[in-house]
Parts: C-alpha cells; sequence; structure tokens
C-alpha cells in the first residue's frame, strides 16, 4: 500500500485460495479474489456510516446506528429518520428472505422479522442494543475501483476484530467473501499516512509473496 513516502506492506486476508473453499466459507455467495501477479485497483473512500447492503443482513444497518424498540418491532436511525429493521416490514427481515432465497430455501416472512429482531438484542445481556456495531464492513470501509468502475472488492475491518482490538486482545485476520480484511491499527496507520486517499493505487498480491520494503 503507498504511505505518505513510501510503499508499506500491509498484512491483509481475503478469499480462499480457491473457488471450492471459498464456496464453503461464503455459501450462496462468492467473490473470487485477484491472484496469481499483481493486481492494481483505484481507492474510493466509502465511510462506513454510508456502508449498507441488504445482501448481507448484518450490514444493512450502518456502523453506529442508533436503535430502538416499537411494539416489538427493532428500529434505526441512520440520519435519515427511523426506519424499520424487524418486524414483516423491516429491511433486516427483507435481507434475510433475500439471503435465504440465494442459498436455496423459503423464509416465511414472519419468521424472518422475529430472527431480525433477536439479531439487535445482546447475546450476554439480553438487552436491545442502543446501536449498531456489527456490520461486516466495520466502521468504515474503501471501494476497490478497477478502471473507474466500482467492483466487488472492499477494504475493510470486521465486527469481531474491533471488538478485540478494542480489549487488546491478539487476533489472527479471517478468510473473507473476496474482500481485504486489516487490522483496525492498520486502518488508522494508513488513514492517517494518507494511504486511502481516493484515487490512491492499491497493490493486491498472491498469499505468501514478500515484499521488499
Amino acid at each position: 500500500m503507498p504511505s505518505a513516502s513510501a510503499h508499506t506492506p500491509i498484512r491483509a486476508s481475503a478469499g480462499a485460495a480457491n473457488r471450492a473453499t471459498n464456496e464453503r466459507r461464503t455459501g450462496a455467495f462468492y467473490a473470487e479474489r485477484p491472484a496469481g501477479g499483481e493486481r492494481r485497483f483505484r481507492v474510493t473512500v466509502r465511510y462506513a456510516y454510508q456502508t449498507s447492503s441488504k445482501n448481507w443482513p448484518t450490514s444493512v444497518v450502518p456502523w453506529g446506528a442508533k436503535l430502538r424498540e416499537r411494539d416489538e418491532v427493532v428500529e434505526y436511525n441512520d440520519g435519515d429518520g427511523w426506519k424499520r429493521a424487524s418486524g414483516p416490514r423491516g429491511k433486516v427481515t427483507d435481507a434475510l428472505i433475500l439471503f435465504a432465497h440465494r442459498s436455496g430455501f423459503a423464509l416465511n416472512r414472519n419468521v424472518a422479522g422475529r430472527q431480525a429482531r433477536e439479531m439487535f438484542y445482546d447475546q450476554r445481556t439480553g438487552l436491545l442494543m442502543s446501536e449498531w456495531k456489527k456490520n461486516d464492513f466495520g466502521k468504515w470501509s474503501w471501494n476497490l475501483m478497477r478502471n473507474g468502475h466500482r467492483t466487488v472488492y472492499y477494504i475493510h475491518t470486521t465486527p469481531d476484530d474491533e471488538e478485540l482490538s478494542d480489549a487488546n486482545v491478539p487476533f489472527e485476520l479471517q478468510a473473507s467473501h473476496g474482500c481485504r480484511h486489516i487490522r483496525p491499527r492498520d486502518r488508522e496507520r494508513m488513514v492517517n499516512a494518507k494511504a486511502l486517499r481516493a484515487g490512491a493505487v492499491v497493490q493486491i498480491r498472491p498469499y505468501g509473496e514478500r515484499l521488499a520494503r
């Protein structure tokens, strides 16, 4: 990755090395990681509060969105008013049904609505979370563009890594669905070095390759 003064390698984790392994890990979704030689992308900044995807149930609600519950329906505020997350007409409910369909099975809307509601309760305390910190893209994400067009690949952290990092607990990066997972401390380092500025060139290298510093 380019830094303010030089090219600085950053350890990241992407998809599995082959399609079969990746499909076993990702279920209905598959994004083949670039492999072999160097791949160049243009980075465009995408902040996490804007990162919302109906393809991933836990990523419908942006990171840090406030939560509340009314008449057993969880709602979230993304800065543009309160929206239904759970219940028959909830956006997370819709995402769960879509995910189930892509995985090859049907999910009843009422069942999906209940499952969506349960997602927003802390399993340790049994209480409704006050804000959402489970978005798959972490706090912020950056889309990797090729030839001026968006790709399916992002640079981002994960909610588990954010939590472990805040607790100063050592951890290893996990394989992704095709995106580039980085550590929160490396994200801060790259942001401070302006390595993730819009238009910066990111080099994606094969696993195990040693880079000259």
